[in-house]
């Protein structure tokens, strides 16, 4: 992916003769780009007349130009805003790469939930503690709270 400043002169919607489905055309002071993501799109639209810093993908010869993200609008003085989505030209991982499901594997999202059940029972131990006067190092509170959600969450089993 490459990155380049243009200036938007006209965009309009249009439906792929092959597909069917609609994608943007945008003039350029560069050419002609296709641009198929939504997000991107409404940015163009409200864009004509403007610079931005786009991120980009061609066709092996070239004769085709798809904006993938916009990285900023530059403004008349040389100063980049940011807004949509910044490409930063990364790589994403492709789903083939991502590791399959496997219901035995912990849960990282149960494992928040119970940080933050633990979290809230440290906090009432605390208040309650305070109220008795009664002098408790955190540590050892925090070790009951967590012992308090392991032992509730091992019953629902």
């Amino acid at each position: 992916m490459e990155n380049i400043i243009i200036l938007i002169r006209d965009s309009k919607i249009v439906t792929s003769p092959k597909s069917g489905k609609d994608y943007m055309k945008v003039e350029t002071d560069n050419g002609m780009y296709s641009v198929f993501d939504e997000d991107v799109q409404r940015v163009i639209t409200a864009s004509k007349g403007k610079h931005l810093n786009v991120a980009y993908k061609s066709s092996a010869d070239g004769k085709f130009k798809n904006i993938q993200a916009i990285d900023g609008i530059v403004e008349a003085d040389g100063v980049q805003k940011a807004i949509g989505k910044p490409s930063d030209n990364k790589t994403f991982k492709k789903h083939e790469d991502t590791p399959p499901y496997t219901p035995d594997a912990p849960n990282k999202r149960d494992t928040s939930f119970y940080a933050a059940y633990s979290k809230d029972i440290f906090i009432e131990l605390i208040k309650h503690n305070t109220e008795l006067k009664i002098a408790t190092p955190h540590t050892d509170t925090m070790d009951k709270a967590i012992s308090l959600v392991r032992q509730a969450k091992d019953s629902f089993k």
